[in-house]
């Protein structure tokens, strides 16, 4: 039995290594991608939907072109809806606001009417 090995070997074992290689590439990308993505959309990747969950693998296996527009589309999405709640806020705050000065407003006349009634 000889242990020596043949330039068939040699090739075998490169580009074996050379696939691990592009491997370990692919997976750290995909990471990075689904990474990108996650933390754009603001999002628990965990709570997804299994049919989402699909969509986001699907996405890291885009170019980072793709990934790119669509982080930005998942930002300005999150930011619109952050807008929009922040809005919300504002005008319940600006509803209660009113209400309180009507208030104020009809207890001052209440009082003045009293007084005036003396």
């Amino acid at each position: 039995m000889s242990h020596s090995t043949t330039p068939s070997d040699g090739l075998g074992r490169i580009r074996a290594l050379q696939e691990d290689q592009r491997r370990q590439e692919r997976e750290s990308r995909t990471a990075r991608y689904r990474h990108r993505l996650v933390t754009a959309g603001g999002f628990d990747p965990d709570n997804l939907s299994e049919q989402a969950q699909r969509i986001l693998r699907w996405l890291t296996d885009w170019d980072d072109w793709t990934v790119d527009g669509v982080a930005e589309m998942l930002i300005a999405a999150r930011t619109a809806a952050e807008v929009a709640a922040h809005r919300e806020t504002i005008d319940r705050k600006f509803e209660a606001l009113r209400a309180s000065d009507a208030a104020v407003a009809a207890a001052t006349t209440r009082y003045d009417e009293r007084e005036m009634g003396l």
